[in-house]
């Protein structure tokens, strides 16, 4: 099909009809038309009613809000957050799964927005969190704004009217950074559902944590080999299982899982953002 002849309504028309099958081909398209065009994603955003449709239209708020940060526009931090609290709301896995990549994209450019939103205490947590962990990356990764970002999350954990979880994260996110005179700050508020003494210590003796730069493999989402994988893998969780006897059960202990390591669940994501949240 030729996308690049079809008026912004019909392309636009494609998010809510196409499920989780959207042609690369017509993600490329929303891409070239950029600014145009945004305004028409964040308003899918920000329509209530199209989080947790029914297939297909369910699907339109995932691609609204993967091409929308795709296209890395100023002023589009508080849409994605936006995402990322009703997507944490409806599990609306594609985007919680992604939602540092998908907030930190924007680069440096981005930055003033996230502090903006970490610091914003009538914000639901869920979005801040993103926001911090957003931040902390784009301090890892540019020394020369790291002490905007260590300053506001030492803003957060010293805040005592903050919510104790709140701190907890600005905690985890601090963490990586392995400056000694924030140590006793992040003990102040470990928990061991999150972090614990010796994670703090085992951080510190690794030193400051080497992240690699936010890329935008979501895009991947997009690809007919990933299309046709995801597609199978949902036709493999639907065949019957044959009735067996059960195995017996055996007590293996868990090996310890660092808070950076990947999540031994398999989804790719840092086990502190996944099963270790």
């Amino acid at each position: 099909m030729p996308y690049e002849r079809l008026t912004d309504d019909d392309l636009v028309a494609l998010l809510f009809s196409e499920a989780d099958a959207l042609p690369r081909a017509a993600v490329d398209e929303f891409l070239k038309r950029g600014a145009a065009i945004a305004p028409r994603l964040a308003a899918i955003i920000d329509d209530k009613a199209a989080w947790g449709a029914a297939d297909p239209r369910g699907w339109a708020v995932v691609h609204a809000t993967y091409i929308l940060a795709a296209m890395k526009l100023p002023g589009t931090v508080d849409t994605l957050l936006r995402a990322m609290e009703r997507a944490d709301e409806h599990d609306v896995e594609p985007i919680w799964m992604e939602d540092v990549a998908l907030t930190a994209y924007g680069g440096v450019a981005s930055l003033p927005d996230l502090l903006r939103a970490a610091a914003d205490r009538s914000r639901k947590a869920g979005p801040r969190k993103s926001a911090m962990e957003a931040a902390g990356l784009l301090g890892l990764l540019h020394p020369a704004v790291e002490p905007q970002v260590t300053g506001l999350l030492r803003g957060v954990i010293d805040n005592v009217a903050e919510k104790p979880d709140v701190r907890t994260f600005a905690g985890i996110v601090l963490l990586d950074f392995a400056r000694p005179e924030d140590r006793k700050r992040i003990l102040s508020v470990a928990v061991d559902e999150d972090y614990t003494e010796d994670d703090v210590e085992e951080q510190y003796e690794k030193g400051r944590l080497e992240a690699g730069p936010p890329d935008d493999s979501w895009l991947s989402f997009y690809d007919p080999e990933v299309i046709q994988a995801r597609r199978d893998g949902w036709e493999d969780d639907d065949t019957p299982v044959e009735d067996s006897e059960p195995a017996p059960e055996i007590a293996i202990a868990p090996p310890k899982v660092g808070r950076n390591d990947p999540c031994p669940c398999g989804s790719g994501k840092k086990h502190k953002k996944c099963c270790g949240k």
